[in-house]
């Protein structure tokens, strides 16, 4: 039995998910009867949860996710002057301050960072820690329109800066879910940076790996499809990136080729949500993407890039 679980492959279809209302529900009401503190609830992932929620396309899912959100920071401040409560009440106070209608549906990208912050703010020994805690404490504002801590993380200069730059490229991946995080990432020039970084002396192989990784799951956006197409010069990029590699070492060569296979292998459609959680109504492609011409300009980009390594 203990070889069959470990070679039997994963079934993500087919895994169970819990109903993110009962969730929300359970939390509100354990934080309103006091059976959860609130540093245990951020530790058992629920204030994650509430924090992704606030991007459902479900307003009553907003809502709910709101109300927690709203009970937590209430009980929080009846908690002891712990370093970790000033920090997570630093992080509730920046995101709040920039939300600017009720019940706002924030860009996915948004909710992940807080999501994936709201751990780390709880482990001192965490790589991303001292950063993070030191732009939360120099900024008293999140702007929802840009990717969080983007350029503080991807450019770091800190000890850990590797680890930072790894980070952020795994948040720019995973936040990619909607149009509107489609949107963030034109705005502030995401693809553009990470397709000059890919040649940079800079870039090492898991870089490189998770910047192919951007790209797959980029072109299954028409808005991000045509925007790299006809203002990034994807295909005279990938080009390059081919002629690259080819004067690698055969090592070298096989890591190109597994990376590459990222990026030709089909997966899902960036309108569906990246977490194991899937959120009421998230689940729904994204009608504005798959419409008209649009359709027929995405299906078939896959092929074109693939008939450029043929």
């Amino acid at each position: 039995m203990q070889n069959f679980t470990q070679t039997r492959p994963l079934d993500v279809e087919n895994l169970e998910r819990y109903d993110p209302v009962f969730i929300l529900r359970f939390s509100l009401y354990s934080l309103t009867v006091g059976y959860i503190e609130p540093m245990e609830f951020a530790g058992l992932g629920l204030l994650a949860i509430a924090f992704v929620s606030m991007s459902s396309p479900d307003e009553g899912i907003r809502k709910l996710a709101y109300s927690t959100l709203g009970k937590f920071k209430d009980t929080l401040e009846q908690c002891k002057k712990r370093k970790e409560v000033t920090r997570i009440r630093l992080l509730l106070s920046s995101l709040q301050n920039g939300i600017e209608e009720p019940w706002q549906r924030i860009p996915s990208v948004v909710s992940i960072f807080a999501a994936e912050a709201s751990f780390i703010l709880l482990d001192p020994s965490h790589d991303q820690y001292s950063t993070l805690s030191r732009l939360l404490m120099n900024s008293s504002k999140l702007n929802l329109k840009n990717v969080p801590v983007f350029s503080d993380f991807f450019w770091s200069t800190s000890v850990n800066y590797r680890a930072d730059r790894l980070w952020i490229l795994r948040l720019v991946y995973a936040g990619l879910n909607s149009s509107d995080d489609a949107q963030i990432y034109i705005r502030n020039s995401i693809p553009e940076t990470f397709m000059s970084f890919y040649f940079s002396p800079l870039s090492d192989t898991e870089s490189k790996d998770l910047i192919l990784q951007v790209v797959k799951r980029s072109v299954k956006s028409y808005k991000l499809t045509r925007h790299l197409v006809e203002s990034c010069g994807l295909l005279l990029w990938l080009s390059s990136v081919l002629t690259a590699n080819t004067r690698n070492s055969r090592e070298e060569t096989n890591i190109f080729i597994m990376q590459l296979t990222v990026v030709l292998e089909p997966g899902p459609d960036t309108a569906r949500p990246t977490t194991g959680l899937r959120l009421k109504g998230s689940c729904r492609p994204d009608t504005t993407l798959y419409s008209g011409v649009e359709k027929e300009y995405h299906q078939p980009f896959a092929l074109v890039i693939e008939s450029i390594v043929a």
